[in-house]
């Protein structure tokens, strides 16, 4: 199997926003389309339970985060994220200027049916705040959300997430294991976007469990060479 664990552009979208990649480095269109992979993790090269600090950040510590291989949407291992009460876990991938096109691709498999967890942007707003932006959350409620509820979803199950943001319509479009759910969705401006992140929401007592795997981001572009 091909394992992926790599930022193709040093400095994320900065040099993309300057006018698309140099010939020189590691330029990634997927075929004639125009997404330019950037970033990628499929958390294969990782030892198993040990913390993947050289790609992620933590925000917030909840209780813990590991390499696992319990479960894996492909290949053997994923990311496992465990949360405790109003404190949850939340990692991160530090963004740079972001353009006005992206394509963000992942997949979830949560453990608890009222415990949710989120896929997408946000950013720091305190040392116990964490806010998240344009981003795609299994809710408490069992609901699949972005804006507002898309669809439900249940416990033990893999789901692979495609969202499309186009910022220069401030729309959205999003894709629930492949079948459209929502299009023409609100898009919140992405100065907020600091971060692309992976992160529980909060509950009242216990702990939550959620993995993750297959992390993908693209941007539009015209590759240089």
């Amino acid at each position: 199997m091909k394992t992926m664990q790599r930022i193709l552009c040093p400095t994320l979208l900065l040099t993309f926003m300057l006018g698309g990649c140099e010939k020189d480095e590691p330029c990634d269109c997927q075929g004639d389309s125009e997404w330019y992979l950037i970033f990628e993790d499929d958390f294969e090269a990782y030892a198993t339970g040990t913390h993947p600090a050289v790609t992620w950040t933590t925000r917030f510590t909840g209780e813990s985060a590991e390499i696992s291989e319990e479960v894996a949407y492909a290949g053997s291992k994923s990311f496992r994220l465990t949360s405790e009460a109003n404190w949850a876990r939340v990692e991160a991938v530090p963004m740079g200027i972001l353009p006005d096109s992206l394509l963000v691709e992942g997949a979830i498999y949560l453990t608890q049916p009222d415990r949710g967890y989120v896929l997408g942007f946000g950013f720091k707003e305190s040392s116990n705040t964490y806010r998240y932006r344009n981003s795609i959350a299994f809710t408490n409620e069992n609901k699949i959300a972005f804006q507002y509820d898309l669809c439900t979803w249940n416990p033990d199950t893999w789901y692979h997430i495609k969202m499309e943001y186009d910022f220069a319509r401030m729309k959205s479009k999003v894709w629930i294991n492949n079948q459209v759910v929502g299009e023409n969705l609100d898009l919140s401006d992405k100065s907020e976007m600091h971060d692309f992140i992976l992160g529980g929401l909060n509950f009242t007592s216990g702990t939550s469990t959620a993995y993750y795997d297959n992390i993908r981001i693209y941007a539009k572009c015209s590759c240089v060479y």
